[in-house]
């Protein structure tokens, strides 16, 4: 064999270990924690409990992995808590009254009394006294202040009549000034016992207190018999938090520093108040978790007047401070009025909630883990792991379980370290094997026969 291809061999073999020993410790998790489904999938939901993510390595969980008993990673989302709006639709009935006048007079009604009461509800509508004979309703002013949030639809129960009638619609909240909302056709038709009718018309989702109706023929309208307005009320759920269990402080120059059992991304901090009066105002400071170890750098992330007063014989509470949502392992409380000097509180800090969805394969038992700090996140986005999938087909999902009280961390990490020291080795064993045989080859070369 020539020193050439013992050398090209020799360059082959440490690319193959290297391969193999970066492969094996990288692939190594630093912590798992097994997932017990319930229900049918084929997705799976769980939530990220706080005990589980004080072991992450960054703040997004991007070092988080979902596997299989194989130890295949499995695609999964992770879908963080945010603020929703919740809508609710109601319908109320509105309270009608007809817009008489005579039969060749524009839509102006120049004779037309409307009385109010004080909070603006029309009590009555009614043509002037001095109204010529032969009248017509050519409209309806349509009371709904009691309709809360915004209009969506009309629904009038109309009574008489063949054929669609067109009919415009306009909105005011003073009944001085109208705005025009739009039109439509309602009515209805029978042929052959089957009827045929529109009696709703939409609404471009307004706010208003009255509506008025206009008829564009009312010689040929039908009898409006009452009215129905459906409606649109939206309320901010707020963002679902996980809170941690009391933390004691430590007493630190005249502060007290918390230090947390792992780096969380922190966005309210509640504190334990004494009995009694009690009024102060907290300034808190944060270290992130890559100074952690050494000396603190600490900044100013929030500060709040904390209280527990007695008001008319009633408990008033404000004990939580909200923060920027900052990723951090320690924070430190500086108390203006000194209460915190006699009084150590016990402090607890939330963050949001971060729920998985997974598409199990493989057998079981299937586990969570938390893989290389340097790795790219393997997550991808809930529309590509649930394609054409209903919207509210989330909350319906089947349901898994981290069980934190199985953690594998410290035998993980001690089989991993003795893996990688015993990888190593064998690599450096190997390349002085073949650095030796090279050698050897090269001396025999130069030797003279």
């Amino acid at each position: 064999m020539s020193i050439r291809n013992v050398l090209r061999a020799s360059l082959v073999l440490i690319g193959v270990m290297c391969t193999v020993v970066t492969g094996a410790v990288r692939a190594e998790p630093r912590i798992t924690a097994p997932l017990t489904v319930s229900g049918e999938g084929p997705w799976y939901r769980a939530v990220l409990p706080l005990a589980w993510r004080w072991h992450a390595g960054h703040a997004d969980l991007r070092d988080l992995r979902v596997v299989n008993a194989a130890g295949e990673m499995l695609p999964f989302s992770i879908v963080w808590a945010r603020e929703q709006a919740e809508r609710t639709e109601r319908d109320t009935v509105a309270a009608i009254y007809p817009l008489i006048q005579p039969a060749r007079v524009g839509k102006d009604i120049p004779g037309l009394r409307i009385e109010r009461r004080s909070d603006g509800t029309v009590v009555d509508i009614a043509a002037a006294p001095n109204a010529p004979k032969g009248n017509l309703t050519h409209g309806w002013l349509i009371d709904v202040s009691n309709a809360p949030g915004r209009l969506l639809s009309l629904h009038l129960a109309l009574d008489g009549g063949e054929g669609f009638q067109a009919v415009r619609i306009e909105a005011s909240d003073d009944l001085q000034s109208w705005t025009l909302l739009g039109g439509g056709q309602v009515g209805g038709l029978t042929f052959q016992g089957n009827r045929l009718a529109n009696d709703t018309l939409a609404l471009p989702g307004n706010r208003a207190r009255y509506l008025r109706l206009w008829w564009e023929t009312p010689e040929r309208a039908p009898r409006l018999d009452a009215a129905q307005v459906r409606s649109t009320v939206s309320q901010l759920e707020p963002v679902r938090l996980d809170w941690s269990d009391p933390l004691v402080p430590v007493r630190e120059n005249g502060s007290l520093r918390v230090d947390l059992p792992g780096a969380l991304r922190v966005s309210q901090v509640r504190f334990s108040l004494p009995d009694g009066n009690v009024l102060t105002q907290a300034n808190i400071e944060a270290a992130p978790p890559a100074q952690a170890r050494g000396k603190p750098s600490w900044r100013t992330v929030g500060q709040a007047d904390l209280y527990r007063l007695s008001v008319d014989g009633q408990p008033v509470t404000q004990d939580v401070v909200s923060l920027p949502e900052v990723w951090i392992s320690q924070l430190r409380v500086h108390d203006r009025a000194g209460v915190f000097a006699t009084w150590t509180p016990s402090v607890s800090v939330a963050t949001p909630r971060a729920e998985i969805v997974f598409l199990p394969r493989g057998e079981a038992p299937y586990a969570v883990a938390f893989g290389p700090l340097d790795a790219a996140s393997p997550a991808i986005p809930l529309a590509s792991l649930m394609p054409q999938a209903e919207a509210d087909r989330f909350e319906r999902l089947a349901v898994a379980t981290v069980d934190v009280s199985q953690l594998r961390v410290a035998a993980a990490a001690t089989d991993s370290n003795w893996r990688k020291l015993t990888l190593w080795g064998v690599l450096i064993a190997g390349v002085a094997l073949l650095a030796w045989l090279a050698i050897g080859l090269l001396r025999g070369q130069r030797r003279p026969e």
